[in-house]
């Protein structure tokens, strides 16, 4: 299974909210990917020291069938190499 199917997400609470956390983290030492955006959903993902997969997002609108946004972001991701693990520090 890939990585992304084991994860914890968590709510940014906002898009300003995502951004600030991206720097923190990086601010910290912590390599943390691109803001990937999934059309309705941005994300950033990092790893815990542990290994397992971690998620911060903020939903930028409500999604219009909620099956197929997620089987789409999920689709697209096995199909090409992963934006959710290309982990760069910027």
């Amino acid at each position: 299974m890939p990585d992304r199917f084991y994860h914890l997400a968590f709510d940014a609470g906002s898009v300003e909210e995502l951004h600030a956390k991206r720097a923190e983290l990086i601010a910290k030492g912590v390599k943390v990917t691109p803001i990937v955006d999934d059309d309705w959903i941005l994300s950033i993902y990092f790893k815990h020291p542990d290994g397992l997969l971690l998620e911060y997002a903020a939903q930028t609108r409500a999604p219009a069938d909620p099956q197929v946004s997620a089987g789409r972001r999920i689709t697209a991701t096995l199909r090409r190499p992963s934006r959710v693990t290309d982990f760069r520090d910027s």
